[in-house]
């Protein structure tokens, strides 16, 4: 494993949090070292975790990671291999990045590193990196001010020292579009589209199914829709076409008392005739009018097949007993037998009626 030193665009200003540090693909340096290959998004993306992973990583002794530094014209790599002395901070990498473009890192600079940003004495960042026998990089260590930058990356738009360090300008931009509060990491506000997305989805597969209900094509405008919908509304009631439910309701039951009565008559003509028939005998009348009511429109087929069970044209006797409406009186011969037989010639002749002699 070797590092590597290139160069990349400086904002004029450390207003701009993000900063890019590195293009993607096979890059060679202006002073003839490399080529250096930083991949795909996906390998960048990769080159990033494990540059992470070693921010996250405790020192000894602490619990907590540490920021990647950004120093001036790499004092520290070159105290380090040089003995040059001290390498005092410009800024540090609190975040990298992997887009696509390359890969870009949010940057906190110093006092110091802003003014003489701003004063234009330091306009390009050049990243340090480790990188594999095939000019594969694989992390990020650290990065410096310089101005002789090794990668070919223009420079970046200046801007106003007075802007917020802690926020990307897009960001915040893209914040207060959505109308989200300044402090609202690009993860909440990634969600919040989302969801603006998938409730104005839904809103609008309503109105297309309302568009289609009035006749109009699925995308049409709410405009549209509701001029379409007031076209739609029913004009006032015609009064030969409507009446009151007051009066609908005594009409509907005076139909049904009616058409109650019409059955009960035609169950009565057509068990009657049954009867002329010979098919039905007076003890079964009640019976087959309940069969007759159960199914009016069957009942034609249903008589064709009764058996004739009395001769045709003469109802069968009825044999209820009932009593005359005057009791005759009997005769002088049968008085003189009821006298005989020490009976009520009176009550003999009742009884005599009652049982038909």
């Amino acid at each position: 494993m070797a590092f590597s030193i290139c160069a990349a665009a400086l904002p004029d200003s450390p207003a701009a949090e993000w900063i890019k540090l590195a293009p993607l693909g096979r890059v060679q340096g202006r002073d003839g070292r490399g080529p250096y290959d930083f991949g795909d998004r996906t390998h960048a993306a990769s080159v990033v975790a494990a540059s992470k992973a070693y921010m996250a990583s405790p020192a000894s002794g602490s619990d907590a990671g540490v920021d990647l530094l950004i120093d001036y014209d790499h004092a520290f790599d070159l105290a380090a291999s040089q003995g040059r002395g001290a390498a005092p901070a410009a800024g540090w990498i609190k975040d990298l990045d992997a887009r696509d473009d390359g890969i870009w890192a949010r940057v906190e600079w110093t006092a110091t590193a802003a003014a003489r940003m701003q004063a234009r004495e330091y306009r390009y960042v050049s990243p340090t990196f480790n990188f594999a026998q095939d000019g594969k990089v694989l992390r990020i260590v650290r990065a410096a001010l310089t101005n002789h930058p090794n990668l070919n990356l223009p420079a970046l738009a200046a801007a106003g020292l007075h802007q917020d360090p802690e926020m990307d300008p897009t960001l915040k931009a893209f914040l207060e579009a959505l109308g989200l509060a300044a402090g609202t990491t690009l993860d909440a506000a990634l969600a919040h589209v989302r969801g603006v997305t998938t409730a104005t989805a839904t809103a609008r597969a309503d109105l297309d199914r309302i568009a289609t209900s009035v006749g109009l094509p699925a995308g049409a405008t709410v405009d549209a829709i509701a001029t379409a919908a007031v076209g739609r509304a029913p004009a006032e009631p015609d009064p030969k076409q409507w009446v009151p439910m007051a009066t609908y309701t005594a009409t509907a039951s005076a139909l049904s008392a009616l058409q109650t009565e019409t059955l009960d008559r035609t169950a009565e003509a057509a068990i009657g005739k049954a009867m002329e028939e010979g098919k039905i005998t007076p003890a079964n009348r009640a019976h087959f009018l309940k069969v007759y009511m159960a199914d009016p429109a069957g009942w034609t087929a249903f008589a064709s097949v009764l058996p004739v069970v009395v001769p045709p044209g003469n109802r069968a006797p009825d044999t209820t007993v009932k009593p005359p409406a005057t009791t005759p009186a009997a005769s002088e011969g049968e008085k003189a037998i009821f006298a005989m037989m020490g009976v009520d010639p009176d009550a003999a002749a009742k009884t005599k009626s009652e049982l038909g002699w």
